[in-house]
């Protein structure tokens, strides 16, 4: 039987298969089309990338503070956060309109000059992260490590599901 690491492993290696799909697709798109917002208050295809890379990162720094000094202060990983995750894909899923937390919306966005750009901080954001699941010790994944701003605290495999649902939100 797979491990709650294993799984999230394998989730990820998902998430990397639908993100190098993505990159592929619009690789062989004109690059200025890339940066242009299709309407006022759009973002671009580069500044969708971008906000999500920054959300992923911002969840690796928070993950990475939280259990750089052990897991003994973390909650056990419960159905409370198991249903906390689903909610927040299930919010993801409504084809309302949200804002964005302001840390990871478009007037906090750093100039990225092109899509190269942020297509490889995107890919080095994705091997930063498998570095950080891989070098977690099993006991990691049994905690609720990770705290989305709006669903609160979730185990990591609920943070995979996010970044799932955030992506194809946003896809």
């Amino acid at each position: 039987m797979a491990s709650t690491k294993d799984l999230a492993l394998k989730k990820l290696e998902t998430l990397n298969r639908q993100l190098d799909q993505l990159l592929d697709e619009l690789s062989a798109v004109d690059a200025t089309r890339l940066l242009q917002a299709p309407g006022e208050g759009q973002w671009s295809p580069v500044q969708v990338l971008q906000h999500l890379m920054l959300s992923e990162n911002g969840s690796m720094q928070y993950v990475r503070k939280k259990t750089q000094s052990g897991y003994a202060g973390l909650k056990p990983s419960d159905w409370q956060g198991k249903l906390r995750s689903r909610l927040v894909g299930f919010y993801l899923s409504l084809p309302f309109k949200f804002k964005a937390p302001a840390v990871v919306d478009t007037p906090q966005f750093p100039e990225v000059k092109s899509f190269e750009e942020i297509r490889e901080g995107y890919l080095q954001t994705r091997r930063n992260l498998a570095d950080l699941l891989q070098g977690l010790p099993d006991e990691a994944y049994a905690v609720m490590a990770y705290r989305h701003p709006l669903g609160g605290r979730m185990d990591l495999n609920g943070m995979l599901h996010f970044f799932a649902a955030h992506f194809e939100r946003h896809e």
